[in-house]
């Protein structure tokens, strides 16, 4: 509110390197369509681990349905 510029800290940024980019992030992603209305994203997680977002078509565009998490063994 005074006119500097926030922490990265909190969201999970670096100092010197703010967040991380929308394209590192899904570097390693692996996609596919499931049907002709259903996609899905795996994406891998720091510990070895997958993410999978499922999207599905709604009209001329898509929506996120579905967020798999890993389970902790």
């Amino acid at each position: 509110m005074g006119g500097e510029k926030p922490s990265n800290q909190a969201s999970g940024g670096t100092e010197t390197g703010g967040p991380r980019e929308k394209d590192e992030l899904f570097q390693n992603a692996e996609y596919g369509y499931d049907s002709l209305s259903k996609f899905s994203a795996w994406v891998p997680t720091d510990d070895g681990k997958e993410i999978r977002f499922i999207l599905q078509r709604d009209g001329l565009s898509w929506r996120l349905v579905k967020v798999v998490l890993p389970i902790g063994e």
